[in-house]
């Protein structure tokens, strides 16, 4: 058992390190963490930002910061200003106030539209959470939203006469490569939303466990595309034929509906390889960044390593 010692920890401490439980979403979810209502507006737009996932009991800070490119919104470099506002949750996690992004204190504002990050942080969290978290509000100009900032809203219904449990889905822009598994297993139906997208056409393919896929207007011949089946479309990971997407455009940084009506293809030309239900990965964020490969690498290193140890002990016992 001592040979076992060492590589256990090593291994266990990576698992630790990467599983899912460490993400501030995680940490401090019953409900949305944090939450606008509305998501986006004027400068002068009367805001609510609230949450009914926070840590109970506790003193919350609001900061915010304003960019006028999604790069500089998300960088590490961006500045804040601060608090505009110090409130206290309840005995549920609760807290909510209003504001609107023009009367913030020290915030700079360009006459071009862009983004409000919005940061609430608690100094009186336990030690392992995470202490804070951010959210991003689009302030437009003259109407129009900033470069970056569109968004496709997806509704998933079955045609007349048909019916599944489950999905699986992913999306593209057109041309690209593999598509993008965003949330693996979904039930139908699902309305998810792609954020953060630039102007162009994208590609939404669906898949269900009866092998329905989008049919109808708008739909698109996609056969022998790959939809991973792992966030991360590692070359490992197993892959699925799919037919046919849904493609729709975004313009002007707009939020486009992608309405996806589900059902059987009446010719199917290609090979298909069914979606082995029990194998999916689910509940993948779309920021992932191949979280769940690390997590998977780190598993099956736990695995060699105690299995290597084991043999290494049993020699030297029986030498």
């Amino acid at each position: 058992m001592q040979y076992l010692t060492l590589p256990f920890v090593v291994a266990l401490a990576l698992l630790v390190t990467l599983v899912p439980g460490a993400s501030p979403n995680a940490v401090l979810a019953k409900g949305p963490a944090l939450a606008f209502t509305p998501e986006s507006g004027s400068a002068e737009q009367e805001v609510s930002v609230w949450s009914q996932g926070w840590i109970e009991n506790v003193e919350v800070r609001l900061f915010a910061g304003f960019a006028t490119t999604q790069q500089e919104a998300f960088s590490a470099t961006l500045d804040y200003v601060g608090p505009f506002e110090v409130l206290r949750s309840d005995d549920e996690g609760h807290w909510e106030t209003t504001f609107s992004p023009a009367s913030i204190p020290g915030l700079e504002l360009a006459v071009e539209p862009g983004f409000l990050i919005v940061r609430a942080d608690s100094d009186e969290l336990p030690s392992y959470l995470q202490s804070f978290n951010a959210r991003t509000f689009i302030v437009t100009a003259k109407g129009q939203r900033p470069a970056g900032s569109g968004a496709i809203d997806v509704s998933l219904d079955m045609a007349e006469g048909e019916h599944a449990e489950l999905g699986l889905w992913g999306w593209r822009r057109a041309g690209e490569g593999n598509f993008t598994t965003s949330y693996g297993l979904v039930p139908v139906s699902f309305e998810p939303t792609i954020s953060s997208v630039g102007d162009g056409e994208y590609e939404i393919v669906v898949v269900t466990d009866g092998g329905h896929e989008p049919i109808g207007p708008n739909t698109v011949d996609v056969t022998g595309a790959r939809l991973c089946l792992n966030p991360s479309c590692h070359p490992s990971a197993p892959i699925i034929q799919v037919h046919s997407a849904f493609r729709v455009t975004v313009e002007n940084a707009e939020i486009v509906e992608a309405n996806i009506v589900l059902g059987l293809l009446s010719d199917r030309t290609a090979p298909r390889q069914e979606p082995a239900v029990e194998a999916l990965v689910t509940n993948a964020s779309p920021d992932d960044n191949g979280h769940a490969s690390l997590i998977f690498g780190a598993g099956v290193l736990l695995a060699l390593l105690v299995v290597g140890a084991a043999a290494v002990g049993y020699r030297r016992a029986t030498g």
